[in-house]
């Protein structure tokens, strides 16, 4: 499995694009964010033809439940 990701980091929020990924995965993630202290969590896949997944977070630290998240 080939991944590639896009971290877009912005004060208290983190947008992370996942490339040939899609919803099952980031549903998953983003139940694991939300057990986090994360403020907001969400996951789209901005149209049915863009190969690739993009996750939202905010909270005082995103980083630290991105990796949080990925680490259960």
């Amino acid at each position: 499995m080939n991944m590639e990701l896009q971290i877009i980091h912005q004060m208290n929020t983190v947008v992370l694009d996942i490339e040939n990924e899609g919803h099952t995965l980031g549903c998953l993630i983003r139940k694991y964010l939300i057990d986090t202290d994360a403020n907001i969590a969400a996951c789209i896949v901005p149209h049915p033809q863009d190969n690739f997944l993009r996750i939202t977070i905010q909270s005082q630290n995103p980083k630290e439940n991105l990796i949080d998240a990925f680490h259960k």
